[in-house]
């Protein structure tokens, strides 16, 4: 039995591990009818910062159904239960433009809250850092000209979690096809 735990301890050791360093370029695919991206998880041991660039390619816009209360995710991490408390980056198009807003999206004790969007440009890769800053409680992306979207959630504890990859919705599924390509530079 103590043998079993020890070698158990090591794999999650090593998957914890291999999970928090750079993970690398990778096209995220989200088929027309469905939410999903991947399937499964990555473990990490307590993320507080993210850094990644993304391109959503011209597909990624579409004619939103509901403006208000439908978010898409992009990229972020629970710590724990994800509906519970995560930090994570929301997009929707942008209804007055082929643009793509991005927003910063908190569970926070189950609560849930959208900061101010940001637009970055479809087509175009764009640099961003997102952090959690666990003294203050800010949750904030920032794009590589300084634009900011951030919202305060005192409470959360990093601690051990999983990575959150792209998904489409809220409650309608994605319209068409679309990819987006995400690539994690830095995790810490």
């Amino acid at each position: 039995m103590k043998r079993n735990l020890i070698i158990f301890g090591l794999i999650l050791g090593c998957l914890l591990t291999f999970n928090h360093c750079s993970v690398n370029k990778k096209t995220y695919s989200i088929k027309k009818g469905k939410h999903r991206s991947v399937y499964g998880f990555k473990l990490h041991s307590g993320i507080k910062e993210m850094k990644f660039s993304v391109k959503f390619s011209p597909s990624c816009w579409y004619e939103p159904i509901d403006w208000e209360h439908d978010y898409n995710k992009l990229v972020g991490w629970s710590y724990g239960r994800h509906h519970r408390n995560s930090v994570r980056i929301a997009w929707r198009s942008h209804k007055d433009s082929k643009n793509v807003e991005l927003a910063t999206y908190v569970y926070c004790k189950g609560k849930r809250s959208v900061a101010k969007p940001i637009l970055v440009p479809l087509n175009k890769t764009v640099n961003l850092s997102f952090s959690y800053n666990e003294s203050n409680g800010l949750v904030t992306l920032v794009d590589e000209s300084g634009n900011k979207s951030a919202f305060q959630a005192k409470g959360l504890k990093p601690k051990m979690g999983y990575y959150l990859f792209p998904y489409f919705g809220g409650n309608n599924p994605a319209p068409q096809n679309m990819q987006i390509e995400l690539n994690l530079l830095e995790v810490k």
